[in-house]
């Protein structure tokens, strides 16, 4: 086999640092997998392997639908608002894009995450948002649920600081964009020729 010269070296998920979820998902898995990496922070893991012990446990030809069955089985959650979200559609596919914004309070800090997509779509999701003082950080979980009613969801958290930045989905557990971030690129690695 024959290695190319010029060849685009994608970043892996055990790399360190840990890099962006869609830095190696896009061009590795796509991001269809990142469905029941979400769905476990939204509804617990062994709930999410319940769901799919019990898809595959049926034989024969399935569906995207029969697995969202099996998982509604076993969470006891109407799903359909997030497969329509995350699965089902047409046309180029779209990652949310959210904006993050925190209001401070002596040593309360107020953060809100909000969905800005083209679509107007709201997706199902659980973030994280690290919020930095100089010192010292916390992290906010933001839980939009399975089915989001509105483009922006709240909580509070304490920092006995002031703010000085955030970090969005510190962990890398959501494929989506931040508004105004840089779009991915490839990482362009020199391979010697054998």
């Amino acid at each position: 086999t024959a290695v190319g010269i010029d060849v685009q070296h994608f970043l892996r998920p055990t790399d360190q640092p840990t890099p962006a979820i869609q830095d190696f998902y896009l061009d590795v898995y796509g991001p269809g997998p990142m469905m029941f990496v979400q769905l476990e922070s939204l509804l617990g893991r062994q709930t999410v392997l319940d769901g799919i012990a019990s898809f595959l446990a049926t034989p024969g030809a399935r569906s995207f639908d029969d697995l969202r069955q099996a998982l509604e089985l076993s969470s006891g959650q109407p799903l359909g608002a997030y497969f329509d979200a995350w699965i089902f559609g047409s046309g180029k596919p779209e990652w949310p894009t959210f904006a993050v914004a925190t209001a401070q309070a002596g040593d309360q800090v107020t953060v809100a995450v909000t969905q800005q997509n083209l679509s107007h779509k709201l997706y199902g999701c659980k973030v994280e948002v690290e919020v930095r003082g100089s010192t010292s950080s916390t992290v906010a979980v933001i839980n939009f649920g399975v089915a989001p009613t509105t483009a922006t969801a709240t909580t509070t958290v304490t920092l006995s600081e002031p703010v000085v930045n955030t970090v969005f989905d510190p962990r890398h557990r959501v494929i989506g964009r931040v508004a105004g971030a840089p779009t991915r690129t490839a990482h362009t690695v020199s391979v010697w020729p054998l």
